[in-house]
């Protein structure tokens, strides 16, 4: 059966943004330590992001533009400008997505 897709609910992403009110990330869902392993492995090849040592030269640089905890889920799920990582939606699971934009918004460079 297919996978059904989540939705981007105020209450899972808090309104969209990265941090909340207290500066913090804790109340998204996700783990960021297995984001990392999974960001190395899958979307290192084409992002570069100094905290995961990666130099991809497809995709954003994490490090410079602005992004938040929702602008990764979507950006995985439903692609940005045209491209979309629909291969990863294929191998990960909604859980492991959401550990990597945890991990994205814990640890880039800011």
């Amino acid at each position: 059966a297919p996978r059904s897709r989540p939705t981007t609910s105020s209450a899972l992403f808090s309104g969209g943004v990265g941090r909340f009110a207290d500066g913090s990330h804790h109340r998204h869902p996700g783990s960021a330590a297995n984001g990392k392993k999974i960001f190395v492995v899958f979307c290192g090849k084409c992002h570069v992001m100094k905290a995961a040592n990666t130099t991809g030269t497809i995709g954003p640089n994490l490090d410079r533009d602005p992004v938040n905890y929702t602008n990764v889920v979507n950006a995985v799920i439903q692609g940005v400008g045209g491209v979309q990582a629909e291969y990863l939606l294929r191998i990960l699971t909604f859980p492991q997505i959401y550990d990597v934009a945890k991990y994205v918004v814990t640890a880039r460079s800011n």
